[in-house]
Formats: C-alpha cells, structure tokens, sequence
C-alpha cells in the first residue's frame, strides 16, 4: 500500500471510530451533534441554512431538528419581519450539551495525545491547520 492510501485508510478509520464515539457519548448523532454546534457558535439559522451546511436534503433537515426540538436543545421561531421564516435557535439546555459535549471531547482527544511530544504536537497543529485550509479550498 502506497502512502497516500495508507494515511487515507488511516484517517477513514479513525474519523468513523471518532464520530461514532462522539455521538454514543452524547446521545445524538453526528449531525445533531453539528447543528447544536452550528447554532451554538454561528447563532440563529434556517433549516435551509443547515441543509446547505451539511449538505443535506431540507426533509433530513427537518427530522434532525424535531429530534433535537423534542429534547429541548432548539427552539423555533418566527421572526416579525417574515412570517414564513422559521428560525432555529439553541436553547439553554442545548448550549449546556453542547458544552457537555465539547468537555467530553476535549477528554477524548488528551488521551490520544498524551504520549506525544512538544514537538509532535506542534507538528499535528501544522497538519490539521492545512487539512483545514485545503478543506476549505476544495470546499
């Protein structure tokens, strides 16, 4: 196996353990688990705005927000200036799993870390910082 393909199975792997480890820990999917995010660090959205964002139909979207709704993590409502809008907004229960969520990460993401270097970490940094930007480019 080539290099490439042995750091894409590698990255495959790992990122579908993670997701699927993050979302068992908090008891939502992946999905749910980015609309709280998106909610929580963008502020107010349509479930257009989320489809587009995950790239998803707007009738997924809409499954994926009354599970959350039913949970009390969002809340919808209609703005003033237009009545056919429905707006998603976090609610205080959906910020506190949200924060729960991200502590519990943040554990997560210790324990693989801990047996590396100063200098490994730093080199992680770089690496995900231009996953990041070539994310964004071919995004």
């Amino acid at each position: 196996m080539d290099k490439q393909s042995q750091l894409s199975s590698l990255i495959s792997d790992y990122i579908g353990k993670l997701v699927v480890g993050y979302a068992k820990m908090n008891d939502l999917s992946a999905s749910q688990l980015y609309i709280l995010k998106l909610l929580g660090t963008e502020g107010d959205k349509n479930c257009s705005e989320i489809a587009k964002k995950l790239d998803i139909s707007l009738s997924a979207v809409t499954n994926l927000v009354n599970k959350l709704a039913k949970k009390r993590y969002v809340d919808r409502t209609i703005p003033a200036h237009n009545r056919r809008m429905v707006m998603l907004q976090i609610t205080e229960k959906g910020m506190e799993k949200l924060n729960e969520s991200d502590s519990k990460f943040m554990e997560v993401t210790n324990q693989l870390i801990t047996d590396l270097s100063d200098e490994e970490l730093d080199m992680l940094i770089r690496v995900y910082e231009k996953f990041h930007v070539n994310y964004q480019i071919n995004d």
